[in-house]
């Protein structure tokens, strides 16, 4: 095993293991009143936003394992001149979007009609769709984050499939891992389940294009179906 796999590996246990330490903290620490939301923010853009970046900038994952296609070519340039390298980088970034365009646009919408369905579903069982509660920055944490899994095991394995499936199991058992450590109640439990089918859809697009710039509204799109607008909480 290489040093770059070792501290990949390192990378995905440390990403593992935070969100199942700060859970169970959590829960030790609401148990006696205490609730620190700027601590909360902190920790949440660390695991969402800092062990990817701290990756990419340290050569360990190529932006494009990330699904980040042109970031790279982006990276490279010279944007300090004149606006001529910034159109370039821009026509690069939407170029790479354009091939992947198609592929995510059928199996985006295919994926939406099968929440819609599923909704339905949930609907005809008298279970009812969360709550509105998923934020632009939550989506965007999510999305990225499980390309970060993605991408580890994608660099592990040297092939996308088992990336992508190495990545789906380990976003899973770190869902299960916090659900455990915060005693959850079956009631708590849905939205684990919508973020369970948010993941396999959006994977399976990820697998046919990697594209993080255009899954991320696909993703939108999916935890917007899987919420409710309520009036106020409960």
């Amino acid at each position: 095993m290489t040093d770059q796999s070792v501290l990949l590996a390192g990378l995905a246990l440390l990403s593992l293991a935070l969100p199942v330490g700060w859970a169970w903290w959590q829960k030790r620490q609401g148990e006696t009143g205490i609730n620190e939301q700027w601590l909360s923010s902190t920790a949440r853009f660390i695991y969402g936003i800092g062990l990817p970046y701290l990756a990419l900038i340290a050569g360990l994952l190529p932006p494009r394992f990330l699904g980040l296609k042109g970031l790279e070519t982006i990276m490279a340039l010279d944007l300090s001149g004149h606006g001529a390298n910034l159109q370039k980088a821009v026509t690069l970034l939407l170029l790479e979007c354009l091939a992947d365009g198609g592929i995510v646009i059928r199996l985006g919408l295919a994926a939406l009609l099968l929440a819609l369905g599923l909704r339905w579903g949930l609907a005809r069982l008298n279970l009812e769709s969360l709550p509105s509660g998923w934020s632009i920055r939550e989506i965007i944490y999510d999305g990225l984050h499980w390309a970060f899994y993605y991408a580890i095991f994608w660099a592990l394995t040297g092939d996308l499939y088992l990336g992508v499936v190495g990545g789906m199991l380990w976003v899973l058992l770190e869902g299960a891992l916090v659900a455990w450590a915060q005693r959850d109640t079956p009631a708590s439990r849905l939205p684990l389940l919508i973020k369970t089918v948010i993941l396999i859809l959006t994977a399976t697009i990820f697998f046919y294009a990697p594209n993080l710039w255009l899954l991320w509204p696909v993703h939108g799109g999916l935890a917007f179906i899987g919420t409710r607008r309520g009036s106020g909480p409960g």
